[in-house]
């Protein structure tokens, strides 16, 4: 096992089991390759992304069908064969946006993609899917 020291979760003991890697990072956050997925249970079914790399960075996700229950991935497949192609084992985590002045929303448009097997991931920009970069959270979701 291992340890990170995080400003929000102080120090989180991970397995190597809980490790994605992305192998361009993140847009605008290219140097972030690594992250550990930390799952509390009392804030489930919240998924956070702490950075391996800049402890200080750590994404607020959940699982995109918690958004929207019928919620389908509609990427390219190029766009998946860096993580291991199609398949039943990807997980897909719409970001959250939290602001004090407004209503929480998700992007629903650019899903983080995880393929559970390979550990690996991508954020994938869907342009034609009809998601929202800001989908309103609240609807019809599944969690």
């Amino acid at each position: 096992m291992a340890f990170l020291e995080t400003p929000r979760f102080g120090k989180v003991e991970y397995g190597e089991e809980a490790v994605v890697e992305f192998a361009e990072g993140l847009p605008a956050f290219e140097a972030d390759t690594k992250f550990v997925l930390i799952e509390p249970p009392e804030t489930s079914p919240v998924v956070f992304l702490q950075s391996l790399v800049h402890v200080e960075l750590c994404f607020t996700t959940v699982p995109a069908v918690c958004v929207d229950k019928g919620f389908q991935l509609k990427a390219a497949e190029a766009d998946l064969e860096a993580i291991g192609g199609m398949s039943p084992d990807l997980l897909c985590l719409a970001i959250l946006t939290l602001r004090e002045d407004r209503t929480p929303t998700a992007n629903l448009m650019a899903p983080v993609v995880i393929h559970r097997r390979t550990r690996q991931a991508r954020q994938v920009i869907q342009y034609d899917s009809g998601y929202l970069f800001e989908h309103p959270i609240g609807g019809e979701g599944a969690c």
